[in-house]
């Protein structure tokens, strides 16, 4: 598949899966594709109840022709835990010196002086009030997965003749 300087491409995969209960799968970039191809992989969630064809929204942020080939490694899945929670709209959340600054405030490493009491139990505040709506969370944490038998490594895993 060519994919011109600048372009995006929707690659399919072959590969359909069943992701386990309690994670998702996130495509990422190869980093070999990004230095070596200039090629970045979009945002890529696989929710565990997905069953159709996995694909990688590609990205050429080079000055020239890439070039992907059948069975070519440009992105791999990650699987990671997550938390599966019940949001709920309250009329306030609790102050912080951070208050409602947004990109960059993070670095300022401020101390918290959050005068909130410390959370008991499962709940938790989802940043500051920004809008109309503000919103806790109440999370379970999942049962932690089995360890996973693998398979083989995959003829994807052998190394290639040039």
């Amino acid at each position: 598949m060519r994919s011109p300087p600048g372009s995006r491409r929707l690659i399919p995969t072959g590969l359909s899966m069943e992701i386990p209960w309690g994670t998702y799968g996130r495509i990422a970039t190869r980093s070999s594709a990004a230095f070596k191809l200039g090629l970045d992989i979009g945002v890529g969630v696989i929710n565990s109840d997905y069953r159709g064809e996995v694909k990688i929204f590609a990205f050429n942020h080079s000055d020239r022709n890439v070039y992907i080939h059948k069975g070519g490694c440009v992105a791999q899945l990650i699987l990671e835990y997550i938390v599966m929670a019940d949001v709920y709209e309250v009329q306030s959340l609790t102050p912080t010196d951070r208050s409602i600054e947004g990109f960059g405030s993070t670095s300022q490493r401020r101390k918290p002086t959050s005068s909130s009491k410390t959370s008991k139990g499962r709940w938790d505040t989802l940043g500051e009030p920004s809008a109309k709506f503000d919103y806790y969370i109440n999370y379970d944490m999942p049962t932690p997965l089995p360890d996973l038998e693998l398979p083989a490594p995959s003829w994807d895993d052998e190394p290639t003749e040039s």
